[in-house]
């Protein structure tokens, strides 16, 4: 496991990388636990803004499951069509 220092830094860092962009991706591996298969699985309508919830369908188990990131992490992710 990664220390809290480590993680800020890890996130600092791909913050500066070209332009940030992939900044949400990592700040939502880092605050929700999820793989990266999961991650990057998810699509539009996987997102639920209002709720701030994320349902993952493809998971390592195969059983769906919701995360709960913080309200922060949610926002920075692109809002895309619930098709993309």
């Amino acid at each position: 496991p990664m220390t809290d220092d480590e993680v800020e830094a890890i996130l600092s860092w791909v913050a500066s990388y070209r332009g940030g962009r992939w900044l949400p991706m990592f700040t939502l591996l880092a605050d929700s636990g999820a793989r990266i298969g999961e991650v990057l699985a998810l699509r539009g309508g996987d997102v639920d803004r209002k709720n701030r919830a994320i349902r993952l369908g493809k998971t390592k188990t195969g059983d769906p499951r919701t995360l709960r990131p913080p309200a922060e992490t949610i926002a920075l992710l692109p809002e895309v069509a619930a098709n993309e």
